[in-house]
Parts: C-alpha cells; structure tokens; sequence
C-alpha cells in the first residue's frame, strides 16, 4: 500500500483530492471536471439544501452559526463515505471541511458560537482523513467578484471585496499549516468552462502533481 502522510484512517493507493478557494470562484466547476476526467467520485457540496445559508447573508449574528454547522456535519458524512470509496477509486471534493471551518467558520462566527463549533469539528476530527492533495484556485479581486456577480446568487450581492480578501487569507493560512500537497492554479485567463485548452492546461497540472506523488492515473 503506497504511503502519502500519516491521518487517522486507513492509507489508499488512490487519492482523495480537495478542490479548495474563496467563494464563487468557480470550486464546483473544477470538481465536476477533475471527477469526470479521472473517473473519481464525487462528492459535491449540498449548497442548496442548507435552510439557513441565505438566512445568514442577511442576518450573520443569528444565523451564521447554524448555517456553519450544516456544513460542517454534511462534509464529515462525505468523508465518512469517502473512507469506502477509496478502496475502489479516487474521491474529489467540492470545498474541504478544513476550508470551512478555518476559512469560513473563523470569517463568520466570533465568541462562544466559534468556540462551540471549532470544539465540535476537534471532536470530529479524529476520525476524518485528510485529502492527499489540495487543488487551490486563485483569482484576483476584480475577476473573482465578477463570477460571484455571473452566478446570480441574490443573497451573496452583498458580498465585499474586503470579505472575500478576508476568505482568502484565511484559506491560504490553513493550507500552509495542514503540509497538505498542494497545486495551486491561477484561473485569471483559464477559461476552464469554455476553453478546451484551459481545461487540458489545468489537468495536466493536477496529473503531473498526482504522478510526482506515485499516484497511478
């Protein structure tokens, strides 16, 4: 059995792969087509099915919480799941539980309320693997808040600059601690939804990284 990093699971010979970066810039996308391409399976993030994540927009103070929570009990059912598929092939995530506790969770909720969840991921954690490889999208200001704005999330019109600035510094914190594998890919000028070149482009980065890992593809 091929031996990545040491987490409190059983190690695979095929690798877990968390598609990682700030809101609408574009993480759903880029897990849909990692997945797809690879044969993985996919785990994608039940947006949607959160009551309260709109609810938190516009009243942070009262609804964060719960809206944080949502999350943070659907991704460690995913990985729960992940753990078995793994035996038979690769896993792809939409947003790492990581990502939203250390990124959103710590943007969101202050006092008590962030004491109370963080102490709840830090029970859960023990018995959560972590991805073998990170795939962070980056993208500056100007860009990010336009695919926020294309995706026309009415909830999220109120997102800031400074906000999603906030988001990615938190992100990038978390990634460095963790010494999670990562691939960074700068999507300015990568039109992965629309450019076959873009999409060859991206791939070949993550397979290139997956290979220097022994990963067989």
């Amino acid at each position: 059995m091929i031996q990545h990093q040491k987490m409190n699971s059983p190690e695979y010979e095929h690798p877990y792969i968390a598609i990682s970066g700030p809101m609408g810039i574009g993480k759903t996308t880029v897990a849909k087509l990692v997945a797809d391409r690879f044969e993985y399976y996919l785990l994608e993030e039940n947006f949607a099915a959160n009551p309260f994540v709109a609810k938190a927009a516009a009243d942070r103070d009262r609804y964060a919480f719960h809206s944080e929570v949502f999350f943070l009990m659907e991704k460690y059912g995913q990985i729960i799941v992940a753990q078995e598929r793994l035996k038979d092939k690769g896993v792809v995530q939409d947003t790492p539980i990581q990502q939203d506790v250390y990124s959103y969770g710590q943007a969101l909720l202050q006092g008590p309320e962030w004491n109370t969840y963080h102490n709840l991921y830090q029970a859960l954690e023990p018995r959560l693997m972590k991805p073998s490889l990170i795939v962070c999208l980056e993208a500056n200001a100007e860009v990010h808040m336009e695919r926020i704005r294309h995706r026309g999330r009415d909830f999220e019109n109120a997102v800031t600059p400074d906000y999603l600035k906030q988001l990615t510094e938190f992100n990038y914190e978390w990634i460095r601690k963790s010494g999670i594998p990562t691939v960074y890919i700068q999507t300015d000028h990568l039109d992965i939804v629309n450019t076959t070149g873009a999409k060859i482009t991206m791939m070949d980065q993550i397979r290139s990284k997956l290979q220097s890992m022994n990963y067989k593809l």
